[in-house]
């Protein structure tokens, strides 16, 4: 049977649009408009409820034109135009010839105007591999004898390429090689090559909007710290039947560029369900809750391996909460429990009444459940996650903003690190806020000063203190990162905590200390004075860490901050843990508010704004001439 005979030509054809299928060779008049293509290859017009499978793409006819749209699809579909994936919608010209690839069928389409002869012409049993770069077709085959050959044959999949006779276009082999029926067999196969390529292949399909991306976006990613913009955002399926993310695995549900979205603007998947999570488009994890909402500060803490960061990020957490509350009629709650789960634990197991031993905590490791992995290119790096919680006026539930926390391994800020290799530590550069937690037990002055104080802490042997070291790496990679000269300050809050004050406090008086929350104010005055005591401090103690710091912020201010408020305990197997019944934090949360409070004053009701924290002391505060703060 001839071409006309089945397309049953006459004048009414003229308009219509014509499909050929060139692996099975079936031929389709898709009319009346819209024609909704699945992915088992089945066609539907509208809702038909006896098709139940997954919609990849559609013809509709709109104010006169024929529009190709995209629809959501369903896990591990190869949906692509020309080779290319594309998003939202494309006019179909008439009288041209479109080459469309959707998972093991071969489309050829054209919206004909009355001159069909460009499909007789076409003969899907004579298929031709050809070598793109001598432009010179090679043996025939039939479709089987070809794939046949394509499976048993080591070829070039970025020169080669495979047309059919009477087509106009050609199919590339890496695009072939895509389709699931090669993939299964290459991996069946365990060719090690071509195992890598699908590797980049499915790269270049399951994030198929990463090459697009608004790199200047308003948007800031917690996961990466790459910016996008609001297009770029991906939607995370509902229905069961669309469990399994090309990225994140089989347990979770597929993230998708959304083309189509329900009356309130929510995107539908595949199944038409409305879809209201969001995910991030280099990593496809979930967004946090309020993200496009609410302002979103990343508050950084940087410190040394063994400073104690983990032991400080899990009690500043619930001190914040208490004092947020009691003080401020705020509340700070998780915007993401399941990326909080980790720092959650950590909280349980110090204020969980139980044990000394139960409240021990192991050291942040490089790649421990702290971190979470993302596939970068080739490669898999591993990243801190962010621990997200939305802060808000209690009782009118009035969003303010979200705070971003990470917890670092100190070896991530270590000279030689190289932030391409492990850039886990590179949301400083993006950071609101900066932290540098100094740890007074591995200080050479701190310890001839507390020669007879019996915290274990300060008999640790080996520990090496370079902590003006780590300020400097910190300062360099954030001028690298935001490309800022050596006489350039930034623009960013640091604050220097001085920890474990409940060690080192007995060298001073602590009536000095002025109470930083009084009467449900943050007192501005109170903070600086504060930080001008401990200023002096590190002068006569610590002084680079001083001059460091002063060199990379011109927002600096010193506070004295104790996570326990006692001396930890050694355990039998070597790691310290405190008293879960006497732990009692000193200021912990004072640094945070006061980083806060840069961004919203109005908040905590701040008086005008004091000094830098780097002027010297008032008089009232200030040592006599020749005095010292610290004894020798």
């Amino acid at each position: 049977m001839n071409l006309k005979d089945i397309f049953q030509q006459d004048t009414a054809l003229a308009g219509k649009l014509l499909l050929l299928e060139l692996v099975s060779g079936e031929r389709f008049v898709l009319d009346p408009l819209p024609v909704h293509v699945h992915v088992d290859g089945n066609f539907s017009h509208g809702d038909d409820p006896e098709i139940d499978t997954p919609r990849a793409f559609v013809f509709e006819e709109r104010h006169g034109n024929l529009l190709l749209k995209r629809a959501s699809i369903a896990p591990d579909v190869v949906c692509l135009l020309y080779g290319k994936n594309w998003e939202g919608e494309i006019q179909v010209q008439p009288d041209v010839e479109y080459l469309l690839q959707m998972n093991d069928n071969l489309y050829v389409f054209r919206f004909a105007t009355g001159n069909w002869n460009w499909a007789e012409k076409i003969d899907t049993n004579r298929w031709f591999l050809f070598d793109s770069r001598e432009d010179k077709s090679g043996d025939e085959y039939s479709y089987e004898e070809l794939k046949n050959h394509l499976l048993n044959n080591s070829l070039d999949w970025n020169q080669m390429g495979v047309c059919v006779e009477g087509l106009e276009g050609a199919f590339t082999l890496k695009q072939l090689m895509q389709m699931p029926m090669f993939r299964s067999s290459v991996e069946q196969r365990g060719l090690a090559q071509q195992e890598e390529d699908l590797i980049d292949l499915d790269l270049a399909v399951s994030r198929e909007t990463a090459t697009g991306i608004e790199k200047t976006g308003p948007l800031l990613s917690p996961f990466c710290w790459e910016r996008f913009g609001y297009g770029d955002i991906f939607h995370i399926a509902v229905d069961d039947r669309l469990m399994g993310d090309p990225i994140l695995g089989d347990d979770e549900l597929l993230r998708f560029a959304a083309t189509r979205f329900d009356p309130e603007g929510n995107a539908l998947d595949a199944y038409e369900n409305s879809c209201s999570d969001l995910a991030d488009p280099y990593t496809r994890y979930r967004l946090p809750q309020g993200f496009l909402e609410l302002p979103q500060y990343i508050f950084s803490i940087v410190g040394a391996p063994g400073s104690g960061k983990s032991n400080y990020l899990s009690i500043l957490v619930n001190q914040l909460q208490k004092t947020l509350f009691h003080d401020f009629g705020m509340v700070l709650k998780d915007a993401d429990p399941t990326q909080n789960a980790p720092l959650n634990d950590m909280k349980n197991c110090l204020f969980g009444g139980g044990s000394i031993e139960q409240a021990a905590l192991f050291k942040t490791q490089l790649d421990g459940k702290m971190y979470f992995k993302i596939k970068r290119g080739d490669r898999v790096l591993s990243y801190p996650r962010p621990f997200v919680y939305t802060l808000g006026r209690s009782e009118i539930r009035n969003g303010i903003c979200n705070v971003v926390f990470y917890d670092n391994a100190g070896e991530h800020f270590e000279p030689g690190i190289e932030p391409s290799i492990h850039p886990g530590a590179q949301h400083v550069a993006s950071a609101d806020a900066l932290f540098f937690l100094v740890d007074p037990a591995t200080l050479p002055g701190f310890r001839q000063r507390l020669s007879t104080h019996p915290d274990p802490q300060l008999k640790q042997e080996g520990r090496i203190d370079q902590q003006d070291v780590l300020l400097s790496e910190l300062e360099i990679r954030i001028r690298k990162a935001r490309g800022l000269s050596v006489n350039e300050k930034i623009d960013k809050p640091l604050g220097i905590i001085l920890g474990k004050s409940d060690i080192w406090m007995s060298l001073l008086d602590k009536s000095q200390f002025k109470a930083p929350i009084q009467g449900n104010l943050l007192k501005q005055d109170a903070l600086l004075h504060n930080s001008n005591l401990i200023r002096q401090v590190l002068l006569e103690i610590a002084p680079n860490i001083v001059a460091n710091a002063e060199s990379i912020s011109n927002q600096v201010y010193y506070f004295p901050v104790s996570a326990f408020g006692h001396s930890p305990k050694r355990l039998p197997s070597g790691s310290l843990a405190p008293d879960p019944a006497r732990i009692d934090p000193y200021y912990i949360e004072i640094p945070t508010l006061w980083a806060l409070s840069q961004k919203h004053p109005n908040a905590f009701k701040m008086r005008p704004k004091s000094p830098s924290a780097r002027l010297i002391p008032d008089k009232a505060t200030a040592p006599t001439a020749g005095s010292r703060l610290i004894p020798e």
